[in-house]
């Protein structure tokens, strides 16, 4: 507490003591600055105690001027009212003398207006009655107005009905001129259509003869394919069977050949036939493997009930694959009966695939059916035909052929066995067309 005291009393010692050292300085500081006020206020000489008369003389003469002409502004001001004061007189004179003249025209009007309010009423009464006039015309006006409507709509409906039965007779009579001209048509299609069924006629009589020697060519043909893959099996056995006693007697002179027969026996399978094939049976054209070759024969006397049927649904089919088949297996023929008499192969004649620019043997997969067999053959029979007529040109009568055959002749074997060769060779000849003209 006394420590407080103290510190509080050293401060104040100490401010009083630093006020009295710097107060001198701001003393003096103040009085100079106040003395040369005072210097700069009062007059030092004559000139500025005159210069200070000027300006005040000015100031005066300044103010008396400004109060003069703010006295001229108030009587110039004071003058305008009062003329303001005459006119608005006189023009208040006026409006007296204008005023009585309104209040009788007021009277007079007045009483005109009292009139027109009467004819006023009269009037809003024929008003009313001519609006309930006007109400009961509009009412019979909708009423007539709904009437035309309906006529109107009926006589559109009446038009539309008429507009119809126009076009009705319009185009009844364009079919019956239709109509005519297909009877017509159709009367000279028949005619022609008699000339052509009597040619094809007799041009199916040459054709079914062909056939019929063509079958029986087919058939001649299989059977001596038969016989040879016959005689070519009895050889394959021969040989395996001289091949089995030559390992047989070379076993005796040595054990090295006796192992070496013994390889060789040992290659037949379990049922007895030798896996290593001397010579491979000859697949023939229409895709058959060898252990097919002798079906055939038995086939054309019976035992294949849906080749038959096939053959006896597709004539062309069946020709043409005779075509193809003759000319291929013909070669085959001649060389097993010129070998044994002649030494040396006589070359042989090319066939019609050949002239054709056809494989020499067609290329079939060794699981087809009768039926994809078939269509295998009559593709190529189409392919024959095709190629045949264009190398005959214009000249060719399969033109006359393929455009006198319609789509109403035999329609159920049509259905049954597919599309016919005439139908293939069109849609070959057409896109042999169609690829020229790209």
């Amino acid at each position: 507490m006394i420590a407080t005291a103290l510190t509080f009393a050293f401060g104040f010692l100490a401010a009083t003591l630093i006020a009295l050292v710097v107060s001198p300085l701001f003393w003096s500081r103040t009085r100079r600055l106040a003395l040369r006020e005072y210097q700069a206020s009062i007059p030092a000489s004559a000139r500025e105690i005159r210069a200070s008369l000027d300006h005040v003389r000015a100031e005066a003469a300044l103010g008396a001027r400004r109060r003069e002409m703010k006295a001229e502004a108030e009587i110039e001001k004071a003058a305008l009212a009062r003329v303001e004061s005459g006119r608005l007189a006189g023009e208040n004179a006026e409006l007296r003398a204008r005023n009585a003249a309104l209040s009788g025209t007021l009277a007079d009007v007045t009483g005109e207006l009292r009139d027109a309010g009467e004819q006023l009423a009269l009037r809003d009464e024929e008003i009313e009655e001519l609006g309930a006039e006007l109400r009961a015309l509009s009412h019979d006006f909708d009423l007539k107005s709904d009437e035309l409507d309906a006529l109107g709509a009926r006589f559109a409906d009446l038009g539309a009905i008429a507009d119809e039965r126009r076009a009705t007779i319009e185009e009844q009579d364009l079919r019956i001129e239709e109509m005519s001209d297909a009877l017509r048509e159709g009367e000279r299609e028949r005619r022609e259509n008699g000339k052509a069924l009597e040619r094809l006629r007799s041009e199916a009589g040459v054709l079914e003869a062909h056939l019929a020697k063509e079958r029986n060519a087919v058939k001649r043909l299989d059977d001596k394919l038969a016989r040879l893959t016959g005689q070519l099996a009895e050889r394959d056995e021969q040989i395996a069977r001289l091949l089995g006693e030559a390992a047989s007697s070379a076993a005796g002179h040595s054990d090295h050949d006796h192992a070496e027969g013994a390889d060789a026996f040992e290659s037949r399978d379990r049922r007895g036939e030798p896996r290593l094939k001397v010579r491979p049976a000859i697949r023939p054209a229409f895709g058959r493997r060898s252990d097919e070759a002798a079906a055939p024969a038995g086939r054309h006397d019976g035992d294949g009930p849906d080749v038959a049927t096939g053959r006896d649904d597709e004539p062309e089919v069946a020709a043409a694959a005779a075509a193809i088949a003759t000319p291929v297996l013909a070669p085959q023929a001649g060389d097993h009966r010129d070998r044994p008499g002649s030494g040396e192969e006589a070359p042989p004649a090319p066939s019609l695939a050949t002239r054709l620019g056809l494989p020499e043997r067609p290329e079939f997969a060794d699981d087809l059916g009768d039926g994809e067999l078939r269509d295998e053959v009559g593709e190529l029979a189409a392919k024959v035909v095709a190629l045949t007529a264009e190398r005959e040109g214009a000249r060719s009568p399969l033109d006359a052929i393929l455009d006198a055959e319609t789509s109403m002749a035999m329609p159920r074997r049509r259905e049954a066995s597919g599309p016919s060769l005439a139908d293939r060779v069109r849609r070959l000849r057409q896109e042999a067309r169609d690829h020229a003209a790209e």
